[in-house]
Parts: C-alpha cells; structure tokens; sequence
C-alpha cells in the first residue's frame, strides 16, 4: 500500500487494540472461557453449521467487549488518549 496516511492510521489502531488485549489477556478466567467459545466455533463448522458457527462467533465478540468494558471500569484502566481521525 502506498496511502502512508492509511498505514499510519492502521498501526495507531494496532497500537491500541493492542492495550486493549493486554488487560484482557491478564485473566486467565476470561481466557478460557474464550477458548471455550473458539471451540464452540469450530465444532459448529466442522458440522457444517455456519449458522451456529456465526452465533456462537458473535457471543464470543461480545462476551470478549462485554468482559473488557468492565474490567476496564472496575479498575479504572486509561487505556488511550482520544484520537483524532480525519
């Protein structure tokens, strides 16, 4: 790619995604209950249930955001300074 402003923008992004999977990796209860829900995932494509499959892949977004966004306010994490896009 050679859209530098596009290149900045995605490693400011990996930046913070980044300490946002610190915190999360810091638990191994939400670890594994993630892994669990992977496997949710794959067993459900492995049967050839893609329908399964995409709502067990969304419970595993959501539980992964729903787990993070509380975590971070019980323990009043500042992960990131606003940033700017435009």
């Amino acid at each position: 790619c050679n859209n530098q402003r596009l290149l900045n923008r995605i490693e400011q992004l990996r930046t913070l995604l980044s300490r946002y999977e610190s915190v999360y990796m810091q638990d191994t209860d939400l670890i594994d209950s993630s892994v669990k829900q992977h496997h949710l995932v794959i067993e459900a494509l492995e049967l050839g249930n893609l329908e399964q499959a995409c709502d067990c892949l969304e419970l595993n977004w959501r539980f992964g955001m729903e787990s993070l966004l509380l975590k971070i306010k019980q323990n009043n994490y500042i992960l990131c300074n606003p940033v700017s896009i435009g």
